[in-house]
């Protein structure tokens, strides 16, 4: 028998390993994802080469890789606001340029890329 889902919060400690999120239209799966990524990578618990994160369809990709940047430069901008040294601030530059490594695809081009 399989574990059952447990809810996510974006609140909680980030979970360890995979995560899958399966939900209905108008949850706020694209939401949960851009801010996830964005903790992750903040938190630095993941390397963006080590992001993968996979969708249906070319444009809900398109979407996540837009959604995800902007999170990443809005944190960038707050990061800037409230760090004095530049600390965290040059860490969420390295992130944004490193941003690319970040895979992004629907299953099909993750299949094929597999």
């Amino acid at each position: 028998m399989s574990p059952q889902p447990q809810p996510f919060d974006l609140r909680d400690d980030l979970p360890e390993g995979r995560l899958v999120i399966d939900a209905s239209a108008g949850t706020g799966k694209t939401y949960t994802i851009e801010c996830l990524v964005a903790r992750l990578l903040m938190e630095d618990v993941v390397p963006a080469d080590e992001i993968v994160v996979v969708t249906f369809t070319k444009a809900a990709a398109a979407e996540l890789r837009a959604r995800i940047r902007q999170r990443l430069l809005k944190n960038l901008r707050a990061v800037e606001v409230e760090d004095s040294q530049g600390e965290r601030a040059a860490k969420m530059r390295q992130h944004l340029a490193n941003f690319s490594q970040i895979r992004i695809s629907t299953i099909h081009g993750f299949a094929q890329r597999t």
